[in-house]
Formats: structure tokens, C-alpha cells, sequence
């Protein structure tokens, strides 16, 4: 065990053979970086061929398993022979990741005893997982192949061997404000030797040349935007939290200025290759959506791919680290850079990248830009005619809108195609034909279940087409994939609240207001799902914090439930208390609104020991008086019949609080002076609908507002009696 673990040492951090006293042959190769040495060497022929020559029916991927295999059963006592097997996977890996991510180029790579068996096509086929294909700007693959055999089989093998700072960051800033850093702490013991690079063989790190805004923060304090001098190993910490950061926050501008501070951190001390590419390439995506720093971006990325192209450093360098740099292929930094210059409105320049990298979609999009959308189809067709695949038939579908494409990609992957499905269903949701495109999201998403986006679709379609149960399944999958979307939370919510599941309407809703606090609508949602399922507390909640955000916003319904449902609760003290505070910032805050002023009084008259105090009475007396002037001043009144009626009936409760205050009032003037004004609204009244509705009132064609109006001149037939009462009183 103590021998293995002293080999995988040595590869891992590629000392040299000096520093163990064993070492398979290969090993001086693989610490030099030659790599294609050991790749065609005899002895990886003979780990590979042991059973090649026995089958002729078997894929090539099991041949080469089977292989490997048999050599290492024969070799199970040689601890040596083991970590030969291992070497050669890890040599194919570190070639294929030369060829792929780091650079320079590999020469060709002469494997005759495996192309003698096999095509490249044969091997990006075994390469295929879940039914999607590899990337077509994947060099090499074979490389990959033999990696994968040889390190699964090792692994199979060896189971038996038992904070912030005061600073400016623009040019012109005055006042100092709060800046975001890092600090770090190090051990003073920590081993520090590590393969160093020369400055001028590392990426270089371009400065941001803008009028306003600084290259670095100019911290009042010098010591906060200091460093001390980091091992790699302790750069790639530091990258590691980026990444956990990066992950674990939603994409903004605040998190965006989280970030920035440990990329800054690694690219004040540059000394590792493929650490210096990870950040700047990340600091280039965290700038790209900033117009003061996207062309910084963009020049930057394109500096990443001129120096993955380089002859210096050597291929050593460039791969120590690597496995912990998050650096991704060269591909996607040269569509990373082809994405920026298209932002910029470089397009043409853009279009001859994707074209080089033969990724349709985006060739596709530049030329809709460019306004030349039949290029796109004739580049298309002239790939199909070298070799028909799936996705070029897709491509062609998305470029055509010809769904028989879809069609040809679907049989010509004998039906177990996720993308042709994916791209079919899509083409349908895109027109908003949402019905075709259910069945094609589904199987797309049958033959593959991660395509987060997908589920997303299929959520909305079936949320368009009603389909309840459908549009559950597919949030609930979707919210378990990508908890951060409260579009997805919401949406889940509407269809428990369809399929007469509230409670779990609710809690879903929690998990909305989550990711998106300052959404109004969305506590809105809450709101009246709150009140659906009788959480009052949180549905009066969920009003103050709309009122927060959409000051003046009235919803009578929810208001009529909550005074209706607390009379019912009105030993509940808090609750009572809660109401009132909610219905007190309406009233300061809509005051034009009669509805308003007329449940806050019936909120208060819910107590009896305010129909009691002649003091209380008064007050709620004020709240309705408002509430009344404010219905009868409305000038819809004459236009709106429904309206009118919404005011007759306020003047008939207006009435029934006056009497009620006049009953319980012990000074005559008092109540006769109420009465006074009480009888001059009447009159005001009952004259406006005679006049505006005489029509109606004559043909008898509003019953409704016929009764409305005998009880408004049966009211002011009262109002006259207790006047004239009162004044016998007084």
C-alpha cells in the first residue's frame, strides 16, 4: 500500500525518479512531458493488444478493457506492472489534455495496432453517453478512449491492495466607500518550492483602460489590497471557493462584485500557467455584461487563445495545477471570445470562429443577425452531404423550420435521439404551439432527464394547456434541479393551487420569496394563498411588504376576507391588533378609496366594547364619514350604473352608523348637527339617481336600484323625525 501510494504521488505531482527509488520505465518520459514517448511505445501495445486479435464481434471499447484485463491478471502479483497500467492512463489523459485544453499542438499520433481495428468514428461512438454525442472539435479521441479503460481498470485493481475595506474604485470618486477583498492567511512553515514559470511565457494580464473606472481598487489603507506570497496549491483554493461561490449564488451584479475580489487575489501573484488562464478566463465572463469593462473582456479572451497556441511554457508547466484550474477545452474559450466580439457587435469577425468550430447554432444566429438566414442552410447541407448526423439534421430543422428534418434526425438515430426530440418539441414551444410540443419535450426528456432548461418548457407548456398534473411533475423535477428559479416556484404553486393542493401552494410560494424578495406580484401570489389556507398572520404580512414595494395597492377581496375571517377571531388579540396596523397605513396611504374607510369600520365595530364607548364610536364614525364622501364624489356616479349602486349602498351603511352614534350620543346639538348633514346627503343622493336614471327607475328595468332607492327615501324620512325629536330635546 505504502509503495502505491508513493507512485501515484510521483505521477500526481510529477516528481522526477530521484525522489523514488522505484519507477516504472515510462516514468522519466512522463516527467519530462513526453507524452506521445510513452503513448506509442511497446510496452502500451502490449497492455492494449493482449485480446484485440481474439474478437471480431466485440466494440473496441470492451476489446481494450478486456485487454488490459488479461495483462493485468498475469502481472496481479507485480505491484510494478500495476502502475504501469495506471502510467499509461494517465499519460493518454495528460496527451489528450495537451491536445485539447493546454496546448502546443501534438503531432500525429501513430497508433497502428488500434486504427488496424478501429476508425476515429468507432471510437467518439463508444465515447457517447446518455445519448449525447461528444463535442465535434474534439481532438483525438482515442486518447480518451485508452485513458478511461486504463484508469477504470486500475481503480478496479487496486481495490483488493487494501471581509471589506475603505477605497475608490473610480477615476473621479471623492468619498471613499466600502470596497470587497479578500484576506488571506498563511502558514510561515508551509513547504514553498513549486515549478516556476517566466513572466513573459504567462498569459498576460491586460489592463482596464477606461475613463472612469480604476484597473484596481485604491484601498485607503495599502495593506488591504496586499497579499501574502500564495503556494499554487493555495491559489487553487482560493479558485475553489470562486467556483463554490460562483454555484451556490444567483447570477447578478452583486454576486458578480463578491466574486471579483479571489480572482483579483490569484492574479496579483501570477506564477502557475493553467491558474493565470482559469482566472482571467473567469474574470472575462464576469465583465462581459459590463459596458465599461467588456472590451477589456473580450481582448482578454482572445490574448487566452493566442496563448494556448504558444510554444512556451512547456507542456510540464502548462499541467501542473491543471487538474484544479477549472480550465476549460480551448474550444470554449475561442466560442467564449466569439460570443463577446457578436455582444460587441462584431459579427462577421464571430460568424468565421463558429464556422471554424463548427458550431451551427451560433453560425446560425449570426447569420439572422447579418440578415442572411439561407446561408445558414446552404453551410448545413454542404456538412450533410460529407456525413449525415443528428445534429446537422436538427440544425437544418431550426434553420429551415422544416419539421420534417426533426424527423429524419429522430430515425436516423434509430429512435433514441434526445436531441432531435429536444429540438422537434422546441421548435413547436418556440411558435407557441404548445400542445405539439408536450409529447417531444417528454420523450426528449425520457431519454435524457437532466436537460434542466427542458423541464422548464414542458412546465410552461403544460401550465398553457392546463394540464395540472403534467405541469407539477415537470416544476417539481425542474425546482430539483435548479432550486434558484422562483419563476419555476411560482408556476409550481398555480398548479397545486388548480389541482385543490393549497397548503403546498403555500410552502411553495416560501420557496419563491426566497430567490426573489422584492418581486410584488409574487407576494401577491402569497397573499391569497395565505388567505385561502386561513394563514392571516402571513397573508397581512405579505400586504405590508406590497405595500414596501407598490405603495397604494388596494385588493378589496383579500381586505373583505381578512375582516370577515378575524370577526370570527376576534379573541385574538395580536391578530386584531395586526389588522388594524395594516388597515391604519392604508388609510395614510390610499385615501381615495371608500372601500378602504368602510371595512377599517367594520373591522373596529367587530369589538363590542367599541359600540359601547361613545369615544370609539366617533372614530369609526370619521372612518365611514370619509369613506362616504369619498364614494359620492366619484364621477363615474353618472356613468356607471354599477357604480352608483356601489354608493347608494355605502350611503345606506353611512345611515346605519349615524343612527347607531345618534342612539348612544347624550348631547342633542351633537346628534342634530349629525343629522343635519346626514339629511343634506340624502337629499343629494336621492336627487342624482332620479335625475341620471330616471330611465331605468320609469321602465322598471333595475329592480335592484329601484330598492336602493326606497330605502334612501325611507332613511330620509327618518332622519326628519329624529331631527325634529332632537329638537323637542333641546
Amino acid at each position: 500500500m505504502e509503495q502505491i501510494q508513493k507512485f501515484e504521488e510521483m505521477l500526481l505531482l510529477m516528481k522526477n525518479r530521484s525522489t523514488c527509488d522505484e519507477a516504472v520505465d515510462c516514468f522519466d518520459d512522463i516527467v519530462c512531458g513526453k507524452f506521445l514517448n510513452v503513448v506509442e511505445s511497446a510496452k502500451c501495445e502490449e497492455i492494449f493488444t493482449r485480446y484485440l486479435d481474439n474478437s471480431d464481434t466485440t466494440t473496441v471499447d470492451e476489446l481494450l478493457e478486456n485487454s488490459v484485463r488479461t495483462y493485468l491478471e498475469k502481472q496481479c502479483t507485480a505491484i510494478e506492472k500495476q502502475f504501469e497500467v495506471l502510467c499509461m492512463g494517465v499519460t493518454c489523459l495528460h496527451a489528450f489534455i495537451q491536445s485539447n485544453w493546454t496546448g502546443p499542438e501534438l503531432k500525429t499520433v501513430t497508433l497502428p495496432w488500434l486504427q488496424s481495428h478501429c476508425t476515429t468514428q468507432d471510437v467518439v461512438d463508444r465515447l457517447v453517453l446518455d445519448g449525447e454525442a461528444c463535442n465535434h472539435n474534439m481532438k483525438h479521441p482515442e486518447l480518451l478512449l485508452l485513458a478511461r479503460i486504463a484508469i477504470k481498470e486500475s481503480c478496479n485493481t487496486a481495490q483488493p491492495l487494501t471581509v471589506s475595506a475603505l477605497g475608490l474604485r473610480t477615476k473621479f470618486q471623492v468619498k471613499e466607500l466600502p470596497q470587497l477583498t479578500v484576506k488571506v492567511s498563511v502558514s510561515e512553515n508551509r513547504p514553498v518550492d513549486f515549478p516556476t514559470v517566466q513572466l513573459e511565457h504567462l498569459p498576460k494580464d491586460l489592463k482596464l483602460d477606461d475613463e472612469v473606472r480604476l484597473d484596481k481598487i485604491k484601498f485607503s489603507d495599502n495593506s488591504a489590497g496586499e497579499f501574502p506570497m500564495m503556494h499554487p496549491i493555495e491559489q487553487a483554493v482560493m479558485l475553489g471557493i470562486f467556483h463554490q461561490t460562483l454555484t451556490s449564488q444567483p447570477k447578478d451584479d452583486l454576486s458578480n462584485e463578491e466574486l471579483l475580489p479571489y480572482l483579483t487575489c490569484i492574479l496579483s501573484q501570477p506564477v502557475c500557467w493553467s491558474l493565470e488562464m482559469s482566472a482571467l478566463f473567469q474574470r472575462s465572463r464576469l465583465e462581459k455584461d459590463s459596458s465599461r469593462s467588456v472590451e477589456r473582456a473580450m481582448m482578454q479572451t482572445e490574448e487566452l487563445v493566442h496563448s494556448s497556441a504558444r510554444e512556451a511554457p512547456d507542456v510540464l508547466l502548462r499541467h501542473y495545477m491543471f487538474f484544479m484550474s477549472y480550465l476549460p477545452p480551448r474550444w470554449s474559450v475561442e466560442a467564449q471570445h466569439a460570443d463577446q466580439l457578436v455582444s460587441l457587435g462584431i459579427v462577421k469577425t464571430a460568424l468565421e470562429v463558429y464556422l471554424r468550430l463548427q458550431m451551427w447554432d451560433k453560425v446560425i444566429m449570426c447569420y439572422n443577425v447579418l440578415n442572411m438566414r439561407h446561408k445558414a442552410s446552404e453551410v448545413i447541407l454542404q456538412e450533410l452531404k460529407k456525413k449525415e448526423t443528428v445534429r446537422l439534421w436538427c440544425l437544418l430543422g431550426d434553420a429551415t423550420d422544416d419539421t420534417s428534418c426533426y424527423e429524419k434526425a429522430w430515425e436516423l438515430s434509430e429512435f433514441k435521439s434526445g436531441q432531435a426530440q429536444r429540438h422537434w418539441g422546441l421548435f413547436y414551444f418556440n411558435k407557441k404551439k404548445y400542445a405539439e410540443s408536450i409529447p417531444h419535450l417528454q420523450q426528449s426528456l425520457s431519454i435524457n432527464s437532466l436537460q434542466v432548461s427542458l423541464w422548464f418548457r414542458l412546465g410552461f407548456a403544460a401550465l398553457d394547456q392546463e394540464n395540472w398534473s403534467l405541469c407539477a411533475s415537470a416544476y417539481q423535477r425542474y425546482c430539483s434541479l435548479d432550486p434558484e428559479s422562483f419563476e419555476a416556484w411560482n408556476n409550481l404553486s398555480k398548479a397545486y393551487v388548480k389541482l385543490n393542493q393549497k397548503q403546498r401552494a403555500w410552502k411553495t410560494l416560501q420557496e419563491a420569496l426566497k430567490w426573489n424578495y422584492e418581486n410584488w406580484k409574487l407576494w401577491d401570489n402569497y397573499m391569497i394563498v395565505s388567505v385561502d389556507v386561513g394563514q392571516l398572520y402571513e397573508a397581512m404580512k405579505a400586504y405590508n411588504r406590497i405595500l414596501d414595494l407598490k405603495p397604494k395597492h388596494v385588493d378589496e377581496e383579500v381586505l373583505r376576507i381578512l375582516v370577515e375571517e378575524i370577526s370570527h377571531r376576534y379573541k385574538d388579540l395580536q391578530l386584531v391588533q395586526t389588522a388594524e396596523k395594516l388597515f391604519l397605513r392604508l388609510t395614510q396611504e390610499v385615501r381615495n378609496n371608500s372601500s378602504v374607510w368602510e371595512l377599517r369600520a367594520k373591522l373596529l365595530l367587530n369589538d363590542e366594547a367599541n359600540k359601547k364607548s361613545l369615544e370609539s364610536l366617533e372614530y369609526i364614525l370619521n372612518s365611514v364619514q370619509k369613506g362616504f364622501w369619498i364614494s359620492i364624489q366619484d364621477s363615474r356616479f353618472e356613468r356607471d350604473v354599477n357604480k352608483c349602486l356601489h354608493n347608494m349602498e355605502c350611503t345606506v351603511k353611512f345611515v346605519e352608523y349615524v343612527f347607531t352614534y345618534c342612539n348612544e350620543c347624550p348631547d342633542p346639538q351633537k346628534s342634530f348637527r349629525m343629522l343635519a348633514s346626514l339629511k343634506l346627503s340624502l337629499q343629494t343622493q336621492v336627487a342624482r339617481v332620479k335625475k341620471f336614471y330616471a330611465h331605468l327607475l320609469e321602465n322598471g328595468d333595475h329592480s335592484k336600484l329601484a330598492t336602493l332607492l326606497e330605502t334612501l327615501e325611507s332613511n330620509l324620512k327618518e332622519v326628519i323625525i329624529r331631527m325634529e325629536l332632537e329638537r323637542d330635546t333641546t
